[in-house]
C-alpha cells in the first residue's frame, strides 16, 4: 500500500505544539541566551551559600532539543545511538556464533488489555486477577512503561489497544479514555520484552510503538537500519523504528523521538518526550451521559481555541492543558496517511486530498 503525502491545514499546524506513534518531519528550536556580562558568566551553578560540586541529573531520553534523522527517504526519523548500536550488534554476533542461527521471535498480542490489568503494572492480585507468569517474565526482562524462559527467543508481550469500556466489566487503565479514543487510555498498553541472557532486567519510559516491531525483527534477522528500505518500494512509507539496540544494549535508549496519534480519519496528536500536543480528540460523555462510555460513543472535536498540550509525566490523566504557559517547540510539516472510516461502509479509503475533512476512494 502506498500513500501520497497530504499537507495538513494551517488550523491544525497552529494548534500543534508538541507530542508523541506515517511520515513525520519534526523540527525543534531551542532558545539560547548569551551571557555577555562577566558577573553572569561567573555565576557558577549552586546554592545561595556557594557553588555546588554535585554533577546534576542527566535526562538521557529527553529528545526535544535533538534532531532526528531519517535512515532512508521513506523511513520514520530516529535518534541515533551509534555506540549503543555497536554494543547491541556485538551481543547479537556473539549469540549467532554460539547458536549458529537467528533468534526466534514470539509475540503475545492480547486483545483490549488495560495498562493497569497485569500485576507488573499494579494490577494482578491487587485487583483480584493474579498474573504470576507474566509478572515473572516482566520482572526478568525489559518492562516498557510507555509503548509500551526459552532459549534464543525474544518474547514480546503487549496489547493491541487499551481496554474496551463501552460495556462493563472492562479492563483497567489509570489514563484518560479507553479503546477507540486517542487519549492515553486508548493507546498506551502494558508491554514487556523478555530474552534470556540478552536483555537485562530494567524499566524504561522510552517511546516504543507496535509499528517498531517490524524493523526491530528485521534487524534481528540481519537487515538493520536503512537496509530495511531496500525491501520495500520507495512509495511505501515505513513508520516503524528499529529498536533492536534499545532492547538489547545494556541501559539502551529508545531510538524513537516522537509518536503520531490518529483518530479515525484525523491526525489527532503528537508526543515528544513527556509532552503531547493535541489537535483532535474524543469528547467523553458527549452523547451517553450514564457512566463512562469508553472510546466509541463520544463525538469528536476537530477545532480548538488554542494550543492543547499535556505533560504526561505530571498529568497522565490529560485533564490540565499547559499549552498556554509551556509551549514545547515542535512543528509538524507533513503527515502522509489520511483515512476515512464510514459506518455504512467499513472499507478504509485512502485520501490523497489536502484536507483531512475530504475523502477520496
Amino acid at each position: 500500500m502506498s500513500f501520497t503525502p497530504t499537507r495538513l491545514p494551517d488550523r491544525v499546524k497552529a494548534s500543534l505544539w508538541a507530542g508523541s506513534l506515517g511520515a513525520l518531519v519534526v523540527g525543534a528550536a531551542m532558545l539560547g541566551v548569551s551571557l555577555s556580562s562577566p558577573a553572569l558568566a561567573e555565576n557558577i551553578r549552586g546554592a545561595a551559600t556557594g557553588p555546588t560540586t554535585a554533577p546534576g541529573f542527566s535526562h538521557p531520553e529527553q529528545y526535544i532539543h535533538l534532531k532526528d534523522v531519517k535512515p532512508a527517504d521513506n523511513m520514520y526519523p530516529v535518534i541515533q545511538h551509534h555506540e549503543q548500536d555497536k554494543a547491541a550488534q556485538a551481543k547479537l554476533a556473539s549469540l549467532a556464533a554460539k547458536t549458529g542461527k537467528k533468534p526466534n521471535i514470539m509475540i503475545f498480542l492480547l486483545d483490549d488489555v488495560g495498562w493497569g490489568d497485569p500485576g507488573f503494572n499494579g494490577g494482578g492480585v491487587a485487583v483480584g486477577n493474579a498474573t504470576p507468569n507474566m509478572d515473572r517474565l516482566a520482572n526478568e526482562g525489559l518492562l516498557l512503561t510507555s509503548a509500551y524462559s526459552l532459549e534464543n527467543t525474544l518474547i514480546i508481550f503487549t496489547s493491541d489497544n487499551g481496554p474496551e469500556c463501552e460495556i462493563p466489566p472492562h479492563g483497567r487503565t489509570p489514563f484518560r479514555g479507553c479503546k477507540g479514543s486517542s487519549w492515553e487510555g486508548g493507546v498506551r498498553v502494558p508491554t514487556f520484552v523478555y530474552w534470556k541472557g540478552m536483555i537485562a532486567p530494567r524499566k524504561s519510559d522510552g517511546l516504543f510503538d507496535l509499528a517498531d516491531i517490524l524493523p526491530t525483527a528485521l534487524d534481528l534477522a540481519g537487515v538493520p537500519g536503512a537496509k530495511l528500505a531496500e525491501l520495500f518500494p520507495k512509495s511505501t512509507y515505513i513508520d516503524g523504528v528499529d529498536q533492536a539496540s534499545f532492547l538489547i544494549a545494556d541501559d539502551g535508549l529508545s531510538a524513537r523521538r516522537s509518536r503520531i496519534y490518529t483518530l479515525n480519519q484525523y491526525y489527532s496528536a503528537i508526543r515528544i518526550d513527556e509532552f503531547k500536543g493535541v489537535a483532535t480528540g474524543e469528547i467523553e460523555n458527549g452523547v451517553v451521559q450514564k457512566g463512562f462510555p469508553g472510546g466509541f460513543s463520544g463525538p469528536v472535536f476537530t477545532d480548538t481555541g488554542g494550543a492543547i498540550v499535556f505533560n504526561l509525566y505530571t498529568n497522565p490523566q490529560e485533564d490540565v492543558s499547559i499549552g498556554i504557559r509551556h509551549i514545547p517547540m515542535a512543528v509538524l510539516l507533513q503527515y502522509p496517511p489520511q483515512f476515512k472510516i464510514s459506518a455504512s461502509c467499513p472499507t478504509i479509503l485512502r485520501s490523497t486530498t489536502s484536507s483531512p475533512r475530504s475523502k477520496k476512494g
